[in-house]
């Protein structure tokens, strides 16, 4: 290997693989699809910044969906409410949790999606830019668990 070809090959790895790659990361991604059609879907997931900066995720594009936004439930006054958020802050080292009853992401207009398919979350963050991530489709009612491994990018 000549001088020219490996100091291109490094720097074609710098180009592609962000020093922060390892800095965010996604576990248990999964969507649980509505039981009435037309309905929203919803994706849940574990966040986690083990990055030197903290960040903030400020949408998710879903493939197969006509859009998404980020929202949290939780019980104001004893009744439960959800809200639309416009974005969530993740500091350093912390963990931020996308579960039933808590944040999550809420799918609008996804299409052709089974339980067990694979369904596309490109999460958009402030500093760390975009992360794909893939997430396991569960039929409505479905028990979530953890229902895979991680992702990161």
């Amino acid at each position: 290997m000549t001088l020219r070809t490996l100091l291109l090959s490094v720097l074609m790895t710098a180009i592609t693989s962000p020093l922060w790659a390892m800095g965010v990361m996604v576990h248990d991604a999964r969507v649980q699809l509505s039981p009435i059609e037309g309905r929203p879907a919803a994706a849940y997931f574990m966040l986690m910044n083990h990055g030197k900066q903290a960040d903030k995720l400020l949408s998710v594009d879903v493939d197969g969906a006509d859009r998404a936004e980020l929202h949290e439930s939780g019980a104001k006054d004893g009744v439960m409410k959800m809200q639309k958020m416009e974005s969530v802050a993740i500091g350093v080292d912390e963990g931020v949790s996308f579960a039933p009853g808590g944040k999550h992401v809420m799918i609008f207009g996804l299409k052709g999606i089974k339980p067990g398919e694979v369904v596309t979350l490109t999460l958009h963050f402030e500093k760390h830019g975009d992360m794909v991530v893939d997430a396991l489709a569960a039929a409505p009612g479905a028990e979530m668990g953890k229902m895979g491994g991680h992702n990161h990018h």
